[in-house]
């Protein structure tokens, strides 16, 4: 136990929460997605509206994440400017803006 509390510093135990936070909000949205009188599905969040897998929104969940773990650790370092905090929010809105331009598209 001693080990394991020397080998957690603060910036590593924060990883590890927000690891943990990931995998309990994946499982949460994998049990709700089971309930037969919930219409929401956890494939909806990453497939396109015919049901086939959208690259796209594969791809965007994945930046997400590594782009949220990546402004956490820097925060963390106290390394986080206001630029690239900024660049940060400016990509996770153009993500989703570039996804809803890709549907309008498809959608003509």
């Amino acid at each position: 136990m001693e080990t394991l509390l020397a080998f957690l510093t603060v910036k590593k135990a924060v990883s590890v929460v927000y690891l943990l936070a990931v995998l309990v909000f994946i499982f949460v949205i994998y049990k709700v997605s089971k309930d037969p009188a919930n219409k929401f599905h956890w494939i909806q969040s990453i497939s396109n509206p015919d049901g086939s897998a959208s690259l796209t929104r594969i791809l965007q969940f994945g930046a997400g994440v590594t782009a949220t773990w990546v402004i956490v650790k820097q925060t963390m370092a106290g390394a986080l400017s206001t630029e690239m905090f900024l660049i940060y929010l400016a990509a996770m809105g153009l993500s989703e803006a570039y996804t809803k331009f890709l549907q309008a598209k498809e959608s003509k």
